[in-house]
């Protein structure tokens, strides 16, 4: 797969702005598919037409590929940007397409239906543990990347 020149533009300036550990990438992937949520309602072209190309631009800089040094911080940075999107997903409500007609089909229901702002506060509250201590924690646990800090 090609990855188109805009992605490598974005990942170049991501490691500029957060690239000196594993963590401030990991946290770089996140902030852009939270940001990105809300105007693009599909997972798929969230994460596999944006995330995906920035991600894979990232890794080759640090010497990851999958089949050398996969573990290095290529594992850590789609294994963020796949969980990112659950989570995102979720907490808006035009994050993901079935989120509206969940809605639609809730208050048809008889269930009071709430605005965007009452779909989102209470996910955001859910997600701030994910968002802030899970990246770190399975950082350090899992794919030890934890204090890696790169030229």
């Amino acid at each position: 797969m090609k990855t188109l020149v805009f992605g490598r533009r974005i990942a170049l300036f991501l490691v500029a702005k957060l690239g000196k550990s594993s963590l401030g990438l990991g946290y770089a992937i996140a902030i852009t598919d939270l940001v990105l949520a809300p105007f693009i309602p599909s997972n798929a072209v969230r994460s596999g037409g944006t995330i995906y190309p920035i991600v894979s631009s990232i890794c080759p800089m640090f010497d990851s590929y999958p089949d050398k040094n996969p573990r290095k911080i290529g594992s850590y940075l789609n294994w963020v940007a796949l969980a990112t999107t659950c989570v995102s997903s979720s907490i808006f409500l035009t994050g993901a397409a079935p989120n509206p007609l969940a809605l639609e089909l809730s208050a048809k229901s008889g269930i009071v239906a709430c605005n965007q702002l009452g779909h989102m506060v209470p996910r955001i509250l859910a997600s701030r543990p994910y968002l802030v201590h899970h990246h770190s924690i399975v950082d350090l646990c899992i794919l030890q990347t934890r204090g890696k800090r790169f030229p």
